[in-house]
């Protein structure tokens, strides 16, 4: 019962932001970012185990998309992404120090719903909360969100939400890399209908990515492909290309492409 008001209060006091503070700030903030001049093409970092750490050093001076614990990489590689994206509850909860405290990114982007968990963007220019919205309604219906100033619908994958920033800031040719969209979780052990307790990880392609004990979301793959779909839809509609470079997918929304074969210096 506890567990019902607190979801409840946590659902207004997010209701109530982004009714007031969200439109006054962030979402004029977001849209400012209309005026970056943006390259043609971007890549989207996947953290799936077909992708090898070394491959990050290809992305040097190519905007990138990455998220939630890319920065385990970063003792390997001098890569740093252009777009960081948090949206996952368990994630930011598990990691908050290193996401609020590492400036290791251009630009943050952060569920608003983390608001409940001490997210915040006070004082840090380079950090945007955006309004995701649960619709799933849409899911493999309707193109999803052109305008990420307001709103970014939930697709279960933060893959999802980067391809609609993505096509809002105007990029024309969007690559995925290590988005595998394959779990194994039979070693897990499943705390409840959401929540999954590791048992190691082999879900990732950096070492000790999940610690054994360490609680994670359960991905739901069927909705995921959904929105997959519909954000297809979204990049058809804008005239943008998503190509799924991953050297190993289960993925087959987008044309897939080799990743050994693309020139990734001069495909942007």
């Amino acid at each position: 019962m506890i567990g019902i008001f607190k979801k409840i209060k946590n659902n207004l006091f997010h209701k109530i932001w982004i009714l007031t503070i969200y439109r006054l700030i962030y979402r004029r903030k977001i849209s400012s970012l209309n005026d970056l001049e943006c390259n043609e093409s971007c890549v989207i970092i996947g953290n799936g185990p077909s992708l090898f750490v070394s491959d990050l050093s290809l992305f040097i001076n190519i905007d990138t998309f990455a998220s939630n614990k890319i920065f385990l990489a970063f003792e390997h590689t001098e890569w740093r992404p252009t777009f960081y994206f948090v949206e996952d509850d368990l994630v930011y909860k598990q990691n908050k120090s290193v996401v609020d405290s590492s400036g290791f990114y251009k630009y943050k982007f952060i569920n608003s719903f983390l608001i409940n968990f001490g997210a915040s963007g006070k004082g840090e220019p380079q950090t945007y909360l955006y309004n995701y919205k649960n619709a799933d309604y849409l899911l493999g219906r309707e193109p999803l969100s052109s305008d990420a100033s307001k709103e970014i619908v939930c697709g279960y994958s933060v893959v999802v939400s980067q391809i609609q920033l993505a096509v809002y800031l105007g990029y024309k040719k969007i690559y995925l890399v290590g988005v595998d969209f394959s779990f194994d979780i039979d070693k897990d052990r499943s705390v409840n209908n959401k929540e999954i307790e590791s048992n190691g990880d082999s879900n990732h392609f950096v070492e000790n990515y999940r610690q054994v004990g360490e609680l994670w979301n359960y991905p739901n793959l069927e909705k995921q492909y959904l929105a997959f779909q519909s954000v297809k839809m979204l990049a058809d509609k804008y005239g943008v290309e998503i190509l799924n470079a991953s050297r190993s997918t289960k993925l087959d929304v987008f044309d897939t492409v080799d990743f050994n074969k693309v020139k990734w210096k001069e495909s942007t």
